[in-house]
């Protein structure tokens, strides 16, 4: 039977032509019939003549021999591995030989090649999907949990297929089978170079893969490489913009404390700083420029140079701001200023000039050289009269010169005459009863009146025991300026005075020095008697012109508080009555019982403060002019200890602690009240002074008897800085003082002294440098 013409749908058709048996455009045609033409979309006029490009190699000769013989042939094509027969059947027409075609079994053919469409349908659904997720993903968790699944829907057999996707150690699966595993395809995924996960596809039956599926998840693997590289720099750019914000931050911080560094170190600075425009305005000024201008609280807001006058010369600001504009910066000019009280000050001033937002700015740093030019003004004038002075002692000088020299020539002429006297030098020499001796340029001693084992000894290792030179040696001075010259030197507690006189050569150079070292202890010790005495008067004269000043205020105050004593007394029954009436009552914004309980040992401080400046007056008229002291009361040390403590707690406390151990069972003891207080309070006192300054101190003060149980011992201790044995010795002295810097008169210790003393006691002083001080007094009981 010979088979139907081919007439099949057209799409079939080129299907059949793309993959089976593609035509050459050189060897044949294929006829066709009218529908088919118009399924094709061909004229059917011309459909005999249309030309199918393209034709199989193995088919060819059979198309030239149907052609050329007019036979009929039979081919069978490859669909995979499956056969495909095709028949070639030539036939007559008017226009040659044409070709027909017949193919067997083409619908199951037609089936596959649509099923292999869907299956690039899917494969491009997948693929359009992904890219889809990609886009929408906001991570890579996000995007591979939903990938698998995609990919199992684009899989030929997706309901026996299970995919898994491994990446950074997670797994990403579809729903898995429960079958066992008869095939797969693992792909690796690889990103930025490196194998990071993989892609498994697995088959749970008989089916196999396809090559394009192995291609499609080659590419799959592809693109989750790329899109997890993508979102790695996604991550590290999100890493360093927060990392770069952060030091943005940390920058915009470092700058808002320069800033006020800055702005602290511009109010702080020790010198004026102003800012301020071309026309005068002040912009900015710290504290030191308006001190120094004297401006007040309320004129610093409308501070301006021009309007205030502050140039005593305004053609200076002028020039100022003309040298800054041509250079850039001013320093070290000197002009003078108006303060705002009038008065005239010198200043030297360094300025610079910028711009901010268009607007030129002027920055002045001021010193004030006021004093700096009165100084150097003075300088100049002590300089000029020095100058005078020193050109008329040149004067002098010149005129001593030639009249020495003249003694020098008249001094050779007596030579002869002086070598006939040399044993009479001799022996007046050795009459002297000071050590006299001649020494060389090297202080080695040539010759002496006494000891003469001593020559060839250096001076100062004879007669003061030094290794060196003494410091200020007049050899030394006599030597160089070849006129005598002298010092006092002391050792141990003598004191000397050593006087050098230079011995010249023929050719007028110092050979030698005559020392002559004389012992004037004994008229140092008077000169101080002297003065002392000289003090002691000037003592007096004082007391006695200020004494009367301060008893006539203190009278008035003694007075008074007494009438206030004795007020208190009849008003605060009153005030009880009063507050018993009133709760909430108060005097002067104190409660009243608060009130009550301590304005009456107020008074009493008050009255005992008043009797002490009288009795430090009397004392002081008791160092300069022995008077009477009246000894008639009895008193306990623990009260006047308590007392003193009261009167210098609000001082002392600032740093030092005072510490008490008070025996309760000392005996009264018959005394002035006052001058013993005085004497307790000027102990205090002394203690915290001696107190280092850096760190608060101790003060213990204790009572006691003696080991006898006769007298009454008070000790008065510190931990401050201590005495040597030098200043010890002196403590007791009038006059003697270790604060003269610091307005010590060296007159508290002494009148102390002779308190205790009148008192018949003794006092005693124990101390260790560095460690501290204790003051012992002994003092007999009633």
């Amino acid at each position: 039977m010979q088979p139907s013409p081919l007439c099949i749908p057209i799409d079939a058709l080129f299907s059949l032509f793309h993959h089976a048996c593609l035509l050459d455009e050189n060897l044949s045609v294929v006829w066709i019939s009218p529908q088919m033409a118009r399924e094709m979309g061909i004229d059917p006029a011309e459909a005999p003549g249309q030309i199918v490009q393209g034709i199989d190699p193995g088919l060819s000769p059979l198309l030239q021999k149907a052609l050329r013989d007019g036979d009929r042939a039979s081919y069978t094509l490859r669909d995979g591995a499956r056969p495909l027969p095709l028949e070639i059947v030539p036939v007559p027409s008017p226009a040659g030989k044409r070709l027909f075609l017949y193919v067997e079994n083409l619908f199951p053919l037609q089936a596959r090649l649509e099923r292999e469409r869907d299956e690039r349908v899917k494969e491009l659904k997948c693929i359009y999907l992904l890219g889809k997720e990609m886009e929408r993903a906001k991570t890579l968790d996000d995007l591979l949990a939903s990938v698998s699944g995609h990919i199992n829907d684009a899989m030929q057999y997706p309901g026996v297929c299970s995919t898994s996707i491994h990446l950074h150690g997670r797994e990403y699966s579809s729903l898995p089978r429960e079958s066992p595993v008869t095939s797969s395809i693992e792909t690796p995924i690889n990103v930025r170079g490196e194998k990071r996960g993989r892609i498994q596809v697995c088959l749970h039956g008989s089916q196999e893969f396809l090559k394009e599926e192995a291609e499609l998840i080659t590419s799959i693997s592809k693109m989750l490489g790329r899109a997890a590289e993508r979102f790695e720099l996604a991550r590290k750019r999100l890493e360093y913009t927060q990392s770069l914000e952060a030091m943005v931050e940390e920058r915009v911080k470092e700058l808002e404390e320069s800033r006020r560094r800055y702005k602290d170190l511009f109010d702080n600075a020790p010198t004026g700083i102003s800012i301020s425009t071309r026309d005068g305005k002040m912009i900015a000024a710290n504290r030191a420029f308006f001190r120094m201008l004297k401006y007040s609280q309320e004129d610093q807001a409308q501070a301006h140079i021009i309007k205030d006058n502050l140039y005593r010369n305004p053609a200076d600001r002028e020039n100022l701001l003309k040298l800054v504009e041509e250079t850039g910066r001013a320093g070290e000019v000197e002009f003078d200023l108006n303060a705002r009280d009038g008065s005239v000050i010198t200043v030297s001033c360094s300025t610079r000039m910028f711009e901010e937002y268009g607007v030129t700015y002027y920055e002045s740093i001021l010193r004030n050289i006021t004093e700096k030019k009165i100084l150097e003004k003075r300088l100049r004038q002590q300089t000029e009269i020095l100058e005078l002075k020193v050109k008329k002692r040149t004067e002098v000088l010149e005129r001593q010169k030639d009249k020495l020299m003249e003694m020098n020539r008249q001094c050779k002429a007596t030579s002869a005459e002086l070598r006939s006297s040399i044993n009479k030098m001799q022996a007046l020499f050795n009459a002297i009863t000071d050590p006299v001796v001649s020494i060389d340029r090297d202080f080695n001693i040539q010759m002496t009146n006494r000891a003469p084992d001593n020559v060839g000894q250096k001076c100062h290792q004879v007669h003061f025991h030094n290794d060196t030179p003494c410091r200020k040696c007049p050899a030394i001075r006599a030597i160089d300026r070849k006129k005598p010259a002298s010092i006092e030197v002391q050792t141990d507690d003598r004191f000397y005075l050593v006087q050098c006189y230079p011995v010249f050569d023929p050719q007028g150079s110092v050979e030698g020095v005559i020392e002559w070292i004389k012992d004037i202890t004994a008229d140092k010790s008077i000169c101080e008697q002297m003065l002392q005495q000289d003090r002691l008067a000037s003592l007096g004269q004082l007391v006695s012109g200020i004494g009367h000043e301060i008893n006539n205020p203190n009278t008035f105050i003694l007075g008074n508080m007494k009438i206030i004593h004795e007020a208190l007394q009849d008003i605060l029954p009153v005030l009880d009555e009063h507050n018993a009436s009133h709760p909430g009552f108060k005097i002067a914004r104190l409660d009243y019982s608060f009130f009550r309980e301590h304005i009456r040992l107020l008074v009493d401080d008050m009255l005992s403060g008043a009797e002490r400046i009288k009795t430090i007056v009397q004392d002081l008229k008791k160092f300069a002019r022995k008077g009477e002291d009246r000894f008639d009361t009895d008193v306990s040390i623990n009260q006047l200890v308590s007392r003193s403590i009261r009167m210098v707690q609000n001082q002392v406390k600032r740093k030092a602690a005072i510490h008490t151990s008070l025996d309760e069972n000392l005996p009264p003891i018959r005394a002035n009240p006052t001058g013993l207080e005085q004497v307790i309070v000027n102990l205090i006192m002394n203690a915290y002074e001696a107190l280092d300054e850096g760190e608060k101190g101790n003060i213990h003060i204790t009572t006691s008897l003696d080991e006898q149980g006769e007298n009454v011992i008070l000790k008065v201790s510190d931990d401050g800085m201590g005495m040597d044995k030098e200043t010890l010795a002196q403590i007791f002295n009038p006059f003697f003082t270790t604060k003269r810097n610091k307005g010590g008169t060296g007159l508290g210790l002494s009148i102390l002294y002779r308190i205790v003393k009148e008192h018949g006691g003794e006092i005693d002083v124990e101390s260790t440098p560095g460690t501290g001080t204790t003051f012992i007094l002994e003092l007999p009981p009633t």
